[in-house]
This record gives structure tokens, C-alpha cells and sequence, in this order.
């Protein structure tokens, strides 16, 4: 799966276990692991999970 973000006002943060968050640079796909969240903004986050 991928994350794009589209050139947000806010950015989005991709937080995965192990790592320090990162800001994804806009236009530019991150491949999403098992797990990843997104944090969009104001509080709402999307987390990642493989189907089983």
C-alpha cells in the first residue's frame, strides 16, 4: 500500500514503531508496513493494517 500526501496545508506524518516520525514529502509515494500511522491533522490519524 501506498501514502501520498497531495500538498496539504498541514502535511502528513507517517509514525512507525521503531523510527522517528516522518513528514512525507508531497507527490512522492511512502510504501506503508503493517501497522504505519498516518497522523493527517487536528487529531486524525489512519493506521495501516494488512489484510489477514
Amino acid at each position: 500500500m501506498l501514502a501520498v500526501d497531495l500538498g496539504t496545508t498541514n502535511g502528513t506524518r507517517l509514525l512507525r514503531a521503531g523510527v522517528d516520525p516522518v513528514r512525507l514529502h508531497p507527490q512522492e509515494p511512502t510504501m506503508l508496513v503493517h501497522g504505519d500511522v498516518l497522523e493527517l491533522g487536528d487529531a486524525v490519524t489512519v493506521t495501516y493494517r494488512e489484510p489477514a
